[in-house]
C-alpha cells in the first residue's frame, strides 16, 4: 500500500474515533475536544455523586474503548 494512503487512512480512523465519544458521553458530563486533546468536564456538590460520576464515566469510556480495540483486531 501507499504510504501516503496509510496516513490519510490513519486520520480518517483517528476522527472517527474521537468524534465517536461525543456519542457516548451525555449529561451531566461536558466532553471538550480540541485538535488531538480531550476534557471532560464533571461537577457535583456532592462528593459521593461526584465520585460515582468519575467511576460511571471511566467505565463507560473503558467498554468503549474495548469495543473499539476488539472491532479494529477483527479487521
Amino acid at each position: 500500500m501507499n504510504n501516503s494512503f496509510l496516513i490519510i487512512l490513519g486520520h480518517l480512523f483517528f476522527l472517527i474515533y474521537i468524534n465517536d465519544l461525543l456519542n457516548i458521553i451525555a449529561d451531566p458530563w461536558k466532553p471538550i475536544l480540541f485538535a488531538d486533546d480531550t476534557s471532560i468536564i464533571i461537577t457535583n456538590p456532592s462528593p459521593s455523586k461526584f465520585k460515582e460520576h468519575i467511576n460511571n464515566i471511566s467505565d463507560t469510556i473503558n467498554e468503549w474503548h474495548n469495543f473499539l480495540w476488539q472491532f479494529c483486531i477483527q479487521l
